[in-house]
């Protein structure tokens, strides 16, 4: 990741060494041991840049370990180069630290990047060791960091950019523009369209207007895979609620929270693909706690009668609905069995995809036009915004631990409802297979 120049705010950087040779030119130390892995594609899908995780704790029982650097992974292919590699650290807090103490903890988050054909198989080394190797050349992907003053134009602290996508994350701000948001997606544009803007940030829910984040973005964890961007609640102590939206939004929306809240957005390397987590570290919570998440955006900054847009879900038997402005329907079910939507315009190429873990959720609502706007269609409507709702259920949030909920955002180009689901398979719905192998002694190991 490339930090670029701009306005005045703090950054509590940190950079992961990237993957290089286990016997580093100039340095005797060398890792204690490695593990082989097997990773073999079982969906027929093609996969191309989708990120791999695997934890602190597979890779500590795998091992048997009692300390691994996490400066001595090494991921190498069978008769190939280490690739580029990752860890994001929590250090046993369930949260990622800005400045992580190198130790591989259980909840630690080691990542990685594959491409295969479908049905194919790629064969690993891993190998680790105790003391940290020699910083290899790096390969910060293609993720660029830019600073910012917020103004009305651009109202947003952080710009995270990559060669699809650029994200705008809004902290805390004393001047607050027309009562908008804080703490949000502020900004989402892809091939230079605005998919969301500060008018209608994405990412928010009924915990928003209550909540006083007060601390401006901090960058949490970088590097060749991915750059996480936080903003931070503390000292939450209310009952949550909504006003306006669907019934699937208000309705399902209740419960009790005490402690704090963390928001994370995570955009990939070489992907089209905004990651956004809302994260509780519970003092205590209600046993019915439930959060309604709106994602109000636009295909393009034109009428919706000249976008052409097509809302994509899936049905129970495994087929695609497919629903157009003039259906005057809506995508809406309760208890959902697939964790995708898409709004797409194969007319302006443009659109975007919502994924979210369909287990956790109550209720799912997507609409092209929401209805009581469609009486003021006009000649300056280019403002009205599509939606996607989800509301997550959290029944247990044990106090003293860690909760929370995800989501994943990615910019479509004419993609059909198959083409979307294809998507949500290849990086949420059907994981590669990993098959962990024997350990060994590294070459070159005593």
């Amino acid at each position: 990741m490339r930090v670029l120049p701009g306005g005045s705010i703090l950054l509590l950087l940190w950079l992961l060494a990237v993957p290089g040779s286990s016997a580093e030119t100039g340095s005797q130390v060398l890792p204690a041991g490695r593990v082989g892995l097997t990773i073999t594609e079982t969906a027929g899908l093609p996969r191309t840049h989708v990120p791999v995780m695997v934890t602190g704790e597979t890779v500590l029982r795998i091992t048997g370990a009692a300390a691994i650097d996490t400066r001595s992974l090494r991921l190498i292919p069978v008769g190939g180069q280490p690739v580029p590699l990752q860890v994001d650290e929590k250090d046993g807090t369930g949260l990622y630290q800005a400045v992580p103490n190198h130790h591989l903890d259980p909840d630690d988050e080691i990542l990685w990047q594959v491409d295969l054909a479908p049905y194919a198989q790629q064969r690993y080394y891993l190998a680790y060791g105790p003391e940290a190797l020699p910083d290899t050349p790096e390969d910060n992907g293609d993720v660029t960091l830019k600073e910012n003053a917020p103004s009305g134009s651009h109202p947003y602290h952080l710009l995270l950019s990559n060669s699809f996508l650029q994200a705008g994350i809004q902290g805390n701000e004393q001047q607050v523009y027309d009562g908008r948001l804080k703490g949000c997606l502020a900004r989402l544009s892809a091939g230079g369209t605005d998919l969301v803007t500060y008018g209608a940030p994405g990412m928010w829910g009924p915990t928003q207007a209550g909540v006083d984040w007060q601390r401006l973005p901090i960058v949490v964890a970088c590097g060749p895979i991915r750059t996480t961007v936080a903003v931070v609640a503390e000292q939450v102590d209310r009952a949550f609620q909504r006003e306006g939206g669907t019934w699937t939004v208000v309705e399902a929306t209740r419960g009790t929270l005490k402690g704090q809240m963390y928001r994370y957005f995570s955009l990939y390397n070489h992907l089209p693909y905004l990651e956004c987590r809302e994260m509780y570290q519970v003092v205590k919570a209600s046993r019915d706690f439930s959060a309604s998440f709106v994602f109000p955006f636009r295909t393009a900054p034109v009428s919706p009668l000249e976008r052409g847009d097509t809302l994509y879900g899936p049905l129970e038997d495994g087929g695609i609905s497919a629903l157009k402005l003039e259906n005057k329907q809506f995508y809406q079910t309760q208890y959902p069995f697939s964790g995708w939507f898409g709004l797409s315009s194969e007319k302006l190429a443009r659109g975007l995809a919502l994924f979210y873990d369909y287990e956790q959720a109550l209720f799912v609502y997507g609409g092209v036009i929401p209805a009581h706007l469609r009486q003021h269609l006009g000649d300056k409507d280019a403002w009205i915004t599509s939606n996607f709702a989800v509301t997550y259920s959290l029944p247990d949030m044990p106090a003293g631990q860690v909760s929370g909920v995800r989501f994943g955002l990615y910019a479509l180009n004419r993609e059909n409802g198959e083409a979307i689901r294809d998507l949500y398979l290849s990086l949420w719905g059907a994981p590669l297979d990993l098959k962990w192998g024997a350990l060994e002694q590294p070459e070159g190991g005593d």
